[in-house]
C-alpha cells in the first residue's frame, strides 16, 4: 500500500507488477487506515506488516519462519514474533535488537515496554476476532491489536531475526515517542489491561521536560544537556553517539 508517493515508488511497483498480487498508490487516513485496506485483499492465513523503512534480514526468513508458524497453529497460536534488528538510518549500521522470548516479554510489556510489531506474524482468526487496526490511533494502532490478543491468550516467540527497522533522527524520534507514549496510556485504559505502569509514566513525564527545555532554551543547548546527563549515568543513548 502506497500513500501517493512521488518519490519512485510507483515506478518500482509497476516494475514488479506480476510478482506483486495487488497494489495501490492512493492517499490514505495514516498507516492503520493503508492496513486495514490491505487486509481487505490479503489471501494467506498468516499476515505480516512492514514499515517503508524496514526489510527482511535476509531472503531466507519466510522459510525459517514456516515451522514456528505451523507449531503456532496446532497450537491455536494467532500472534507470531521474532527478534528485530534496529538499523540506525544514520550511522548505517545495526545498532540494536529487541523482542525478547514470550514469558520474559510480556513481563516487560506489563511494565510498560513495547514489542516491536514490524516483521510479525498474524494468523487471519485474530482479525476474525478483535476486528482491524484502531485507525483513530496514529503510532500505537498495533500495540492496540496485540495487546486485544495477548490479554487472554499466547503468543509464538520465534528464535530467529526478522526484520530490520529503520532507526529515524533524534527530533523525530521524539515527537513519534510523545504519540506513542500517550496513545500506549489511552490503549492500556481502553483494554482494561490493570495498573498503569509507573514506567510508561515516568517516560512521558520526562519526554515532556525535555521537549519543554527545547522550546525554552533551545534544540542545541537541550541536546547536550541530555547528552552529559546521560554520560554522568553512564548509558549514553544511540542518539547521542558519536560517529
Amino acid at each position: 500500500m502506497d500513500g501517493g508517493s512521488s518519490d519512485g515508488t510507483v515506478e518500482l511497483l509497476k516494475r514488479y507488477d506480476k510478482e506483486i498480487k495487488y497494489w495501490e498508490s492512493r492517499l490514505d487516513r495514516g498507516i492503520y487506515h493503508a492496513w486495514n485496506k490491505a487486509l481487505e485483499h490479503a489471501g494467506g492465513e498468516w499476515i505480516c506488516f512492514i514499515g517503508c523503512d524496514d526489510f527482511f534480514i535476509n531472503e531466507k526468513v519466510l522459510e525459517k519462519a514456516v515451522p514456528y508458524l505451523q507449531q503456532a497453529e496446532c497450537d491455536q497460536i494467532c500472534y507470531a514474533y521474532g527478534k528485530v534488528a534496529i538499523f540506525s538510518i544514520e550511522f548505517n549500521k545495526i545498532i540494536s535488537y529487541s523482542n525478547d522470548p514470550w514469558l520474559k516479554m510480556r513481563k516487560q510489556i506489563q511494565r510498560g515496554k513495547f514489542l516491536i510489531h514490524s516483521g510479525s506474524f498474524h494468523h487471519r482468526r485474530l482479525f476474525e476476532k478483535h476486528g482491524y487496526f484502531d485507525e483513530s490511533l496514529k503510532v500505537a494502532g498495533d500495540f492496540d491489536l496485540i495487546w486485544r490478543e495477548i490479554k487472554n491468550n499466547t503468543a509464538k516467540y520465534m528464535d530467529m531475526v526478522t526484520i530490520c527497522m529503520g532507526h529515524g533522527g533524534l527530533s523525530m524520534s521524539l515527537v513519534n515517542k510523545e504519540h506513542q507514549l500517550e496513545e500506549a496510556i489511552y490503549v492500556y485504559r481502553k483494554n482494561k489491561i490493570g495498573l498503569m505502569p509507573s514506567a510508561l509514566i515516568a517516560m512521558l513525564v520526562k519526554l515532556k521536560i525535555y521537549m519543554i527545555f527545547r522550546r525554552i532554551i533551545g534544540e542545541k543547548v537541550t541536546y547536550s544537556l541530555g547528552y552529559y546527563y546521560s554520560v554522568l549515568r553512564g548509558k549514553v543513548p544511540i542518539e547521542y553517539q558519536k560517529k
